[in-house]
């Protein structure tokens, strides 16, 4: 009878070849997928969404076009994992500050902050531009990447108030969803908006700067 394992000279059990194998092959594949998505993310800075061609992607990642297209379809959905993968590495991090039983004023502070970084961090700036640059041709995509982005980070923050509101935490002086919209507008609104369109030049938001913008907003609680 087969095992799922064979035994060594020393008797202990050891993995045999095909499990190996597998998670050798499974290993590169992650390593190919994100060589790809990495080299997706230059190219669609670069050239926008309209330009960005998956030649260019298969020569800036160092792989074929058809390994390109085997992994992703098309350009679309390529455009989208994109910007999936930035998603879950950013919002993540900003929804970490909601988790603990810290009062809740202050993890809205914490939450306030990370926010603002993120949405005014150069990467994030930089994708930007790119969305806004092709909503017009695109609405559909950029419909789909606003709720996967922000409109993602504004139910999470709406449903942690609902809960908050529920348990006592917190007195809302009104609807959760409403005020998610009101202070994610109110905390990072302004300032991405100016970086954008480079009305502050190269200025970043000093710590202060944020730490104002964020307990302003906490007032209304």
């Amino acid at each position: 009878m087969s095992t799922a394992s064979a035994e060594s000279s020393n008797g202990s059990k050891q993995p045999r070849e095909p499990a190996r194998g597998l998670a050798r092959g499974q290993a590169a594949a992650e390593a190919s997928r994100a060589k790809i998505l990495d080299g997706a993310r230059a190219v669609f800075l670069e050239h926008g969404f309209a330009k960005a061609t998956m030649d260019l992607v298969a020569e800036v990642a160092g792989v074929s076009k058809q390994t390109v297209y085997n992994r992703f379809g098309d350009k679309d959905t390529l455009f989208r994992d994109v910007i999936g993968r930035e998603a879950e590495r950013n919002i993540g991090v900003i929804l970490e500050t909601l988790a603990g039983t810290v009062p809740a004023t202050e993890a809205l502070a914490r939450f306030g902050e990370a926010y603002i970084r993120m949405r005014l961090s150069p990467e994030n700036l930089a994708l930007h531009r790119v969305i806004v640059g092709e909503v017009a041709r695109f609405p559909e995509l950029a419909r789909e990447v606003q709720a996967m982005t922000s409109g993602r980070v504004s139910r999470e923050l709406s449903a942690w108030l609902s809960n908050a509101a529920a348990t006592g935490r917190l007195a809302l002086p009104d609807e959760p969803e409403f005020l998610a919209d009101v202070l994610m507008g109110a905390w990072s609104g302004a300032p991405q908006q100016r970086a954008v369109m480079g009305a502050d030049g190269l200025r970043r938001l000093q710590p202060e700067e944020r730490a104002r913008r964020v307990l302003a907003m906490l007032g209304i609680f």
